[in-house]
């Protein structure tokens, strides 16, 4: 039988960091574990477990227009994300629809607007699944220094603001009555969460964007005793859940994309037993 020893052990784990694109998915899937980290627990306050859904379906969209129309891709990304906040905030103005219905349906215009132009451009089929299903090898350089740059003006954003997200999304009328501009928080953390999700869907895919952000946040709710605490958790969930990930992926040739969400379901079962145990 064979035992592997500590030399097998760190020569697997430096012998994927020759590999360039091995490298850029490591930083990139840190960067977003930190973004997601931070932005989660608005999310939960607001009861939008869906919003990352709406939003990498609509970044899709705007991936679709840059691919057909030879535009950057980071850019048209960014566009489309503008254009959903701001017609999931105008149609939450009409007070008959609830904010789960209004993102879907923006959901799905989203989606289905990026297939019609995936369909239209035939010679372009290969690229959608390269964006629904993920693919590490597609990140670029450029790619990691957008997401550098995201991380660093997210940051700053939720440093200097994280009181008035906070207030918006737990407390309205309170931030109402301090006169905060409801309007313009709104669009600011939206236009945060939406650059995350925009900008990570090369390496966690459209379709599981969404439990990226959620499930790490999920587990955190069993462990975290203090505020600071809801968003340190889940930021080393995701890093550690990436990492292992990763090193999985390289190992045993597995699809990147379901190989994390998989490693953070596990860690959400063992959490859900341990809880239920003491």
């Amino acid at each position: 039988m064979y035992y592997a020893t500590m030399q097998d052990i760190l020569l697997g784990f430096v012998e994927p960091l020759q590999y360039w694109f091995f490298v850029r998915a490591l930083i990139a899937a840190t960067i977003s574990a930190i973004l997601f980290g931070l932005l989660w627990s608005f999310v939960l306050l607001r009861r939008e477990g869906n919003i990352a859904h709406t939003l990498s379906h609509f970044s899709l969209l705007g991936v679709a227009i840059g691919i057909a129309g030879s535009f950057n891709l980071s850019l048209s990304s960014f566009i489309s994300i503008v254009v959903c906040i701001w017609i999931i905030l105008w149609l939450q103005k009409y007070k008959d629809f609830g904010k789960e219905s209004i993102n879907e349906l923006v959901s799905q215009w989203g989606l289905v607007l990026a297939l019609l132009i995936f369909w239209m451009y035939t010679w372009y089929l290969w690229s959608i699944e390269n964006f629904l299903f993920g693919n590490i090898l597609l990140l670029s350089t450029q790619d990691i220094r957008v997401l550098a740059v995201t991380l660093i003006v997210v940051s700053g954003i939720f440093f200097m603001y994280h009181k008035q997200f906070f207030l918006i999304s737990f407390q309205k009328e309170l931030a109402i009555w301090q006169g905060i501009n409801i309007q313009l928080y709104e669009w600011l953390y939206l236009l945060c969460l939406g650059c995350a999700v925009s900008f990570s869907i090369k390496i966690l895919w459209v379709l599981l964007v969404t439990s990226f952000l959620l499930v790490p946040s999920m587990i955190s709710r069993f462990f975290a005793k203090t505020y600071k605490q809801n968003f340190i958790i889940p930021i080393g969930i995701g890093i550690g859940t990436s990492i292992v990930w990763l090193y999985s992926s390289y190992a045993r040739d597995i699809a990147s994309g379901p190989a994390i969400i998989a490693t953070m379901l596990l860690v959400f079962l063992f959490a859900i037993i341990r809880h239920t145990r003491s």
